[in-house]
């Protein structure tokens, strides 16, 4: 069996953004599984292992939801059946042939984190900055005594129902971008705050160009000086309509594209980013009613871009985790925030605390 590594398993751009500086910054043995279940997952491995500084000895594709969406009828069925026990193969397989020492992943009460400590009970776990919700007060729902036994007959004797942060065992620090920030539960961890420097190093700025290129999006960087940007941020609609009490879609799309036409007017450019697990390509409709308008890619993580803003330029969005880190790393971006936050104070508390400019007024 092959030496201790550090295993960083990652579900989304962002995660992929901060196992990379982190890998770099510590220069340890260390391997990556990327779970294909958002949009671009299999380019980010081909561009990980193509990395001229990749500090993973091997970068690998774990068996997602991407295998099953684009299919129909049975076969789709079929294969969203098969994907769990493909993936605890896959997960097996690894840990059979590598021995961990440290896992980084943002889903530390995921069963697949509890299979990994329990075929490797050494294994200590580190929790991975997961966007607002590290910062918001997240403690989990109970779990019923039967949905608990449906899990351990589906997973394994072994699976426990999720625990708050501070109670697993396994689970030692916690890396984040703004450590004063997180909430109560993830403060009893070992809190580590990621540096700004691990991500500008001149290895990372290579992996940000190529992934620039990997999208065609170099016009970002080319394209934007002397210019005033107006920047749209989404978070998924799913989440909008699962926390948004009072959200309608109809009625934020219509107050949305009159923000967006009166910044257009002013001159200013659109760009507008969407979930990287969005299904829509466009689930606004904003490239109708404005010509001209420049979609940042939705998978690209927009960690990468922040450094990149003008000063003066402006951010609108919801409750996209997108606006928290913008509002607390670039001040002298405006960025504002419409519809259900000023009526959810869970939502809102640290959105507010980061400075970001809540509109009471967006449906007037």
């Amino acid at each position: 069996m092959n030496s201790e590594i550090d295993l960083y398993i990652v579900s989304t751009p962002r995660q992929w953004w901060i196992a990379c500086a982190l890998a770099r910054h510590f220069q340890r043995p260390a391997r990556m599984l990327i779970d294909d279940c958002f949009n671009g997952a299999e380019g980010y491995a081909r561009l990980t292992s193509s990395w001229s500084q990749c500090p993973f000895d091997s970068v690998e594709l774990l068996n997602g939801k991407n295998t099953w969406l684009g299919l129909k009828g049975g076969a789709r069925a079929w294969e969203k059946f098969l994907e769990p026990g493909k993936r605890k193969h896959q997960i097996r397989h690894f840990l059979l042939n590598n021995v961990v020492k440290t896992l980084f992943t943002s889903s530390v009460r995921d069963w697949m984190t509890q299979l990994a400590v329990h075929c490797q009970p050494n294994i200590q776990v580190s929790y991975l900055d997961d966007g607002i919700r590290t910062y918001q007060q997240d403690i989990p729902k109970k779990q019923s005594c039967l949905k608990t036994v449906q899990k351990k007959l589906a997973h394994g004797f072994w699976y426990g129902s999720p625990q708050p942060y501070s109670e697993i065992d396994y689970l030692s620090h916690a890396y984040v971008f703004h450590a004063q920030m997180v909430n109560s539960d993830i403060r009893a961890l070992q809190v580590v705050e990621l540096q700004n420097s691990w991500f500008v190093e001149p290895q990372m700025l290579e992996l940000a160009q190529a992934l620039l290129k990997q999208h065609e999006f170099e016009s970002f960087v080319t394209d934007r000086d002397n210019q005033k940007n107006l920047i749209l941020a989404f978070t998924k609609l799913s989440i909008l309509e699962r926390d948004c009490e009072d959200f309608d879609l109809d009625r934020f799309k219509k107050r949305l594209l009159k923000v967006v036409n009166k910044a257009a007017s002013d001159g200013r450019v659109i760009w507008v980013k969407y979930h990287p697990r969005e299904v829509a390509d466009d689930i606004y409709g904003i490239a109708k009613e404005v010509p001209h308008v420049h979609f940042i890619p939705a998978s690209i993580p927009f960690d990468v871009l922040i450094s990149l803003l003008n000063k003066g330029d402006s951010m609108i969005g919801e409750i996209s985790t997108v606006l928290f880190d913008v509002a607390l790393r670039r001040p002298d971006v405006k960025v504002s925030s419409v519809d259900c936050l000023l009526g959810n104070a869970k939502l809102s508390a640290p959105f507010q605390k980061a400075g970001v400019n809540m509109i009471e007024s967006f449906y007037d």
